[in-house]
């Protein structure tokens, strides 16, 4: 498999050998449907680095779609149809003023290439099992989005931090959970190859927001109903603001 990073497509094998010279280059916001954009790292986000300089309305320019989180760890980030939602440690989704920074998050103009649909009742690693199933390639990064009444969702939303940062593992070790029965809604997420690690989450990685738009978290675990699945396979990575 191979994906183009700003302009050069590269093996995966040869993806760390070109991050360096790739990141924080210049390029035509929107020009490319297919492609992912990235504000810093996973990694960075996990040893505390909570503090961005993009702001949600700058965001908005790189995609309509993904998610994130905010500065200070003020909230799980849910975007869905070019409206940014800021789900704070209370379970409930505001919609995110465009002055509001981020320290992390990832973007794509959502184009599904692809849709499938789910009649019976998966746990979350079940259902990621059926995904893969379905995926042409697993070594190639998608958006997904999941829609229906899910049965049963666990989902969280971390508590707002203070300088100095604790690192992300202690920061989520006491993180807000909520969980609720047959709740209609949206999962927004990614599937992302292995060797994506430490850039981004590998494998899947979803936040729920419900159909109302008033709760939602990041996906811990879930039970479906009736789903409608739909994937966009993504062709290019750009990453900004490390």
């Amino acid at each position: 498999m191979a994906i183009k990073l700003l302009g050069v497509f590269v093996t995966t094998l040869a993806l760390t050998t070109f991050l360096t010279a790739c990141v924080s280059q210049p390029s035509t916001v929107g020009s490319n449907p297919k492609s992912l954009f990235q504000t810093s790292t996973l990694s960075a986000l996990q040893a505390g680095q909570y503090d961005g300089q993009m702001t949600i309305g700058e965001l908005k320019q790189y995609g309509n779609f993904g998610l994130g989180t905010f500065n200070a760890l003020d909230g799980e980030m849910v975007v869905v149809d070019s409206q940014v939602y800021q789900i704070r440690d209370d379970g409930v989704a505001y919609p995110a003023d465009d002055e509001v920074q981020t320290p992390f998050a990832a973007v794509t103009f959502f184009e599904p290439d692809q849709q499938f649909t789910v009649n019976e009742s998966l746990n979350c690693v079940q259902l990621q099992t059926h995904l893969d199933d379905l995926l042409p390639d697993v070594d190639a990064p998608y958006a997904i989005k999941i829609s229906g009444t899910f049965a049963h969702l666990k989902v969280r939303a971390p508590h707002k931090e203070s300088p100095p940062y604790p690192v992300l593992a202690e920061a989520l070790a006491d993180q807000a959970i909520f969980e609720t029965e047959n709740t209609t809604g949206e999962m927004i997420g990614f599937r992302l190859p292995d060797y994506m690690a430490g850039l981004n989450a590998a494998g899947y990685h979803f936040h729920f927001i419900s159909q109302d738009r008033q709760t939602g978290g990041h996906v811990l675990d879930c039970q479906t109903g009736d789903l409608a699945i739909e994937v966009d396979a993504i062709d290019q990575f750009r990453l900004d603001g490390i």
